[in-house]
């Protein structure tokens, strides 16, 4: 990546609390990316989990002290994530050279289109072949990270603001 792009990601993980990347974590696979992306995961599965507990008043769950930071971070990769797709965004990754990092796979193409089990299996065996899943260094396995952390922190948003309202929004959610 060039020296611009390098900035801006320093400047995302800066904005959500994380160290500045070096560069070479900006794409390979790292124990950071895996960090990242489980911990969006459990706090997704934590509200999932927590969602359907009665509580004495709907304006207190357990969620409502951890929103603060949580939420900070869960906005803070989706900006990140979402500035990717942009103009901008798509042209600094296609002058990486990694255009194909914003597109759909084969796998996923047959996934939209309902095809059968057994063409997305073998188009997936095709595109993972550094079998690193989300911690790999190819473009496929880039891909499968920026998706899962993209599909989490939805999660966590659509949870967060039908479950946890005083949480989610702050303060009196009925104001």
């Amino acid at each position: 990546l060039d020296d611009a792009s390098a900035a801006e990601a320093a400047a995302a993980a800066a904005r959500i609390g994380h160290p500045p990347p070096q560069r070479s974590q900006l794409i390979g696979g790292t124990a950071a990316r895996w960090a990242v992306y489980h911990e969006v995961h459990m706090i997704e599965r934590v509200l999932r989990r927590t969602a359907n507990i009665p509580y004495e008043h709907p304006l207190q769950h357990p969620f409502d002290t951890h929103a603060p930071w949580a939420m900070r971070h869960i906005f803070g990769i989706l900006v990140a994530l979402n500035k990717l797709y942009s103009a901008e965004g798509r042209t600094t990754v296609a002058r990486a050279g990694m255009s194909a990092l914003l597109e759909m796979t084969e796998s996923e193409v047959h996934v939209v289109l309902g095809q059968s089990a057994m063409a997305v299996a073998a188009a997936h065996k095709e595109e993972d072949l550094d079998g690193g899943g989300v911690g790999g260094v190819s473009i496929y396995s880039t891909r499968q990270f920026l998706r899962g952390l993209r599909d989490g922190c939805y999660q966590v948003l659509a949870i967060a603001a039908t479950r946890c309202p005083k949480g989610f929004y702050g303060g009196d959610a009925h104001a």
